[in-house]
């Protein structure tokens, strides 16, 4: 009974984890949004929410890797979960730094590349809401696992032909000088280091999800 209640706690936090990550990168994208029509103050504003989110799913990864130690998971258990868990801030971490790169550097978006921008921004989220449902997958119900991490790794391709088509569109642009061009693409490499991640987290709960079974 112990036992049971303890890996619910377990469950739970890794919900509630999941679910700030998610609010971080949602915050993020709408941060990509206002600046790119034009609205730097209320990016500004916006920036420093997504921090406020990165740092309770901190506090919250925190707690959960004490919750973890305090009770009766077997050691490769808890390392294979504290592994995942890193994987899965790591998202957090990542949207973070976008808005910082946004803020403090400001990179110049041609209105005729906003669009383009917060559509492949948008594909981060996509893959974030298929992981929530491998992840609850992994604690509830099998069967249905594969299929969620396949969607994963579905969406992300789609997300990194976003990238590519973006990325050619800036280099090819007539109205950015190369620094510039050189600039926007580092902003577009650190938007697609969301999607990636998520798709390693999801092949680490594969993983997992194999050891469990057998």
């Amino acid at each position: 009974m112990v036992r049971k209640k303890h890996a619910r706690q377990v469950e739970e936090l890794f919900k509630k984890h999941l679910h700030l990550v998610q609010d971080t990168v949602n915050s993020m994208i709408e941060v990509i949004r206002l600046y790119s029509g034009g609205n730097y103050n209320r990016a500004r504003e916006q920036a420093y929410n997504v921090h406020l989110k990165e740092a309770d799913a901190d506090t919250v990864r925190r707690n959960l890797i004490e919750t973890m130690y305090a009770g009766s998971f077997m050691p490769m258990v808890r390392e294979d979960l504290t592994k995942y868990l890193s994987k899965q801030d790591k998202i957090a971490d990542h949207a973070e730094s976008v808005c910082d790169f946004l803020i403090t550097q400001r990179p110049k978006i041609l209105p005729d590349l906003c669009s383009e921008l917060v559509k492949t921004a948008e594909g981060s989220i996509k893959t974030l809401n298929h992981l929530q449902m491998a992840l609850n997958s992994f604690f509830t119900d099998f069967s249905s696992i594969n299929k969620h991490i396949k969607n994963v790794n579905s969406v992300e391709e789609e997300t990194d032909s976003l990238e590519w088509h973006l990325t050619e569109k800036i280099y090819r642009s007539d109205d950015l000088i190369l620094e510039e061009k050189i600039h926007l693409n580092a902003l577009v490499n650190l938007i697609s280091l969301i999607p990636d991640t998520v798709e390693n987290a999801a092949d680490m709960l594969d993983s997992m999800a194999v050891k469990k079974k057998i």
